[in-house]
C-alpha cells in the first residue's frame, strides 16, 4: 500500500511537471493570459489565450489523468480559436526565438487584435515572430 501511494504521488509530480512546462502564463494588472504553439510554430498555430483550465478523467485502473484545455483564443492570423493540450506547448521552449526591440504600448491576443493582454515596456525581449508590426514575446503580441 505504501509503495502504490508514492507510485501515485510520484505519478501525480511528473503530471504537474510536464504541464507546467507546456505553456507560458502572463499576467498584468490582474489579468492572466496564455501562450501555446499548438502542434507546431507555424503562424496559424501560435495562440494567445484567455483561459487555461484541467478537468480530471477517471482510467479504468483507478489512478486519476487530467486533460488539459485552453479556450478563448486568438491565432497569430487573427482568428478565434479554442485548442485542446494534448498536442500544445510553450512556444518559448519549442520554438526558435530571437531578441526583439519592445516598444512601449498595448499588447494584444494576436497581431491584428484590439483585445489587449496588458501593457509593455520598452525594452528587448526574446520572442518567435514579427507580424504586422508587432511581435510574439511574453507579454503577447506587442509593438516592435
Amino acid at each position: 500500500m505504501y509503495f502504490k501511494n508514492l507510485l501515485i504521488i510520484a505519478l501525480l509530480l511528473i503530471t504537474f511537471t510536464v504541464n507546467a512546462e507546456s505553456i507560458h502564463r502572463g499576467d498584468s494588472n490582474g489579468k492572466t493570459w496564455y501562450i501555446a504553439a499548438y502542434k507546431n510554430c507555424n503562424t496559424e498555430n501560435l495562440l494567445v489565450c484567455g483561459n487555461y483550465y484541467s478537468k480530471m478523467i477517471q482510467v479504468p485502473i483507478g489512478m486519476p489523468m487530467y486533460n488539459y484545455y485552453i479556450e478563448d483564443c486568438e491565432n497569430g492570423k487573427g482568428n478565434k480559436i479554442t485548442k485542446r493540450n494534448n498536442d500544445f506547448n510553450n512556444p518559448f521552449t519549442k520554438c526558435s526565438t530571437k531578441e526583439y526591440n519592445i516598444k512601449s504600448g498595448n499588447c494584444y491576443y494576436s497581431p491584428y487584435s484590439k483585445r489587449v493582454t496588458g501593457k509593455g515596456s520598452a525594452r528587448k525581449a526574446k520572442g518567435i515572430k514579427r507580424i504586422n508590426g508587432r511581435c510574439l514575446v511574453g507579454g503577447g503580441w506587442c509593438p516592435c
